[in-house]
Order: C-alpha cells, then sequence, then structure tokens
C-alpha cells in the first residue's frame, strides 16, 4: 500500500498533499487531521505522528463523515496500519481502542 505525502502544518495539525484513495475510498488532499489520537501519557511510547499517523488519516476521515460504519472503519484502521508497516502487536492494541473508545458520527 502507498503511503500518501502530507505535511505539518503551522497549529501542528497534519494534511495531506495529494488526495489518497486506500480501498476504494477517497480522502481529500488538505482536509486537516490531528494525527493519532493518543492520550498525552502515552506519546512517548506511540506517538501522534508515528507509523500510525496513515490509519488514522482514513480512520479520522470515516469517523468525521460517518462513512461507511465503524466497525468497517475501525477494521480499515487496522488493515491500513498493517499495510503501512506498523507491527502487528501495536496494530491490534490500536485496533482494540478504536474499536472500544473511537467515537464519531456514527
Amino acid at each position: 500500500m502507498k503511503k500518501p505525502s502530507y505535511r505539518v502544518l503551522a497549529n501542528g495539525n497534519f494534511a495531506l498533499n495529494h488526495d489518497w484513495l486506500v480501498l476504494g475510498y477517497l480522502v481529500p488532499k488538505d482536509v486537516e487531521f490531528n494525527g493519532a489520537s493518543v492520550p498525552k501519557w502515552l506519546r512517548w511510547l506511540v506517538p501522534h505522528n508515528g507509523s500510525l499517523i496513515y490509519a488514522s488519516f482514513i480512520h479520522d476521515w470515516m469517523y468525521r463523515n460517518a462513512i461507511n460504519t465503524k466497525r468497517i472503519a475501525d477494521k480499515i484502521f487496522y488493515h491500513v496500519a498493517i499495510n503501512t508497516g506498523v507491527n502487528k502487536v501495536l496494530a491490534y492494541l490500536a485496533y482494540l481502542a478504536v474499536k472500544h473508545v473511537g467515537k464519531g458520527k456514527y
């Protein structure tokens, strides 16, 4: 899976440089994301701008716009994490976190 290029904005958030087509979903460029939603006390281990950032782009886009279902968005998060090089244990733990704590427009 090709990783999209992104930039850091002046406020510390991120935006894709180009539209990103991933698994049939189009995440548009210039949409602002805050990175992986990792609690501050855990960022020493899992930084919000680390390897989970690619999965967070598609996941946040799906949650923000209620695209498909929460269950599918969470599974796509896991799939994208694995396919962009995230360690399988970290990807699974992050998947469990979004599955049980994630809140979107669902």
